[in-house]
C-alpha cells in the first residue's frame, strides 16, 4: 500500500497500491453487490 484510504466521488474508498512487478495504480477496496459487498482487495498477512 503506498496511499489511501481514500474516499473517490462515487462513495467508493480506493488504496494506491505496488504490484509486485513494480506498477502502482489505484485500486477500488469493494463494490456493492446483489445483496452485499465484493470485496476486491484482500488483506495479506
Amino acid at each position: 500500500m503506498l496511499e489511501g484510504p481514500a474516499t473517490g466521488p462515487e462513495g467508493y474508498t480506493w488504496w494506491r497500491i505496488r504490484t509486485d512487478d513494480g506498477r502502482s495504480r489505484w485500486a477500488v477496496e469493494g463494490v456493492p453487490e446483489t445483496g452485499g459487498f465484493l470485496q476486491t482487495l484482500i488483506p495479506v498477512p
